[in-house]
């Protein structure tokens, strides 16, 4: 069953999967932990997770939530942002990030090629 979920009260999740470089894993989770300890101060940012899907430790998946497209948007040209993306472009071999909202893909782009 599909709950309209009024606009107003969407949030933004912003979720990235990467595939970690041998030997980085400790590296990006103590990356990923100390952006979501900054990014707690940014408005509108309401919580990250990582996961590793399947007990694959060479497989990360990291999800934001954003009250707002606003919030991201400005989040997504922050100084935390990049940051990220030069982890993501040293510690991972691939990534893809997608953006939803109500359950709903908005955009969908390679993460490689806007580490460039």
């Amino acid at each position: 069953m599909y709950i309209q979920i009024p606009e107003d009260m969407a949030m933004i999740v912003m979720t990235i999967h990467m595939q970690v470089r041998p030997s980085k894993l400790k590296e990006l989770l103590q990356t990923l932990d100390e952006l979501r300890r900054e990014k707690r101060q940014m408005k509108g940012f309401i919580d990250s997770l990582v996961f590793t899907p399947n007990d694959d430790n060479d497989v990360l998946t990291f999800v934001e939530e954003w009250n707002t497209q606003e919030d991201l948007d400005t989040y997504l040209q922050s100084y935390y942002f990049s940051v990220l993306k030069g982890a993501m472009k040293v510690l991972t071999s691939s990534s893809e990030i997608s953006f939803t909202t109500n359950s709903h893909a908005t955009n969908r782009f390679n993460a490689e090629s806007a580490l460039v």
